[in-house]
């Protein structure tokens, strides 16, 4: 299949991709508070996904998946203020963030936070 797209000079070619996220889950713990380069405040925090599934024996199971959150500016400023475990939803896109400890390249994947709405406290 092959998809064609004509633009003029005013115009964005649109791609078939997106990177859009949705979580809902509880808020843990801050795992990282700093400043940027320029000023800006960067906060990380763990969300917490519950998962609910029965077995084919009818027990009843509950198990968590966290994710890290990276939030950066009026973001941050609002993640930072929210109580452990309040019920929120975060929109965001996913990224794999990368860097180098000594000689050895590490990398992560975060959800980075673009908007937090807090649903029950």
């Amino acid at each position: 299949m092959s998809v064609s797209t004509t633009t003029t000079a005013n115009e964005v070619s649109a791609t078939p991709t997106e990177n859009v996220v949705y979580l809902i889950g509880e808020l843990r713990g801050i795992s990282r508070q700093t400043e940027t380069k320029t000023g800006s405040l960067m906060v990380r925090r763990v969300i917490s996904i519950a998962r609910h599934w029965t077995d084919n024996e009818g027990r009843f199971h509950e198990d968590y998946d966290d994710f890290e959150l990276s939030s950066w500016g009026q973001v941050a400023e609002k993640i930072i203020e929210i109580q452990n475990g309040a019920l929120v939803r975060v929109k965001g896109r996913v990224k794999v963030e990368k860097w180098t400890d000594g000689t050895e390249t590490k990398s992560a994947v975060r959800i980075a936070a673009e908007n937090v709405t807090i649903l029950c406290y």
